[in-house]
């Protein structure tokens, strides 16, 4: 057995796409956040993920706390941190959409894939491709990602 064959084989070896840290990943989704060729790892996708949701919730704790002392009506305060919000999504949108096309196309699919979860059913085939492992190997959309 060559050594290649038996680094295969060992379940603690590595081989293929490095898994990404949070900082790597969020540093990754920003300098990439136009670029939607390439491919990107289930780790990178996942921390760029939580991450757009924590700084989401983190604004609109801020914006509620904050506004708590202000003396306007409860609509008022609530269309501001709705609208707050919205533009933390708008801000997060463009990076969001090419990462997840990455993601996709680590496991040799489309990014137009995505439009699947605009179905009922299309959410679970969608849920799993991002959850699953990517091509260890060079696939249509290029070579294995590394950080």
């Amino acid at each position: 057995m060559t050594e290649a064959t038996s680094a295969s084989k060992d379940p603690t070896s590595f081989v293929g796409p490095y898994p990404f840290t949070a900082i790597q990943a969020v540093r990754r989704g920003f300098s990439k956040f136009n670029v939607f060729s390439g491919r990107a790892t289930r780790s990178e996708f996942w921390y760029w993920l939580l991450f757009t949701y924590i700084v989401n919730l983190l604004v609109t704790l801020i914006a509620v706390q904050f506004l708590m002392g202000v003396d306007r009506k409860p609509a008022e305060r609530r269309d501001f941190v709705d609208g707050l919000s919205t533009l933390v999504g708008l801000i997060f949108m463009l990076p969001s959409i090419a990462v997840q096309t990455r993601r996709l196309h680590d496991v040799n699919r489309s990014g137009w894939s995505a439009l699947l979860c605009l179905t009922v059913i299309g959410v679970v085939p969608y849920v799993y491709w991002l959850s699953s492992r990517g091509d260890d190997f060079t696939n249509s959309y290029g070579d294995p990602s590394s950080p």
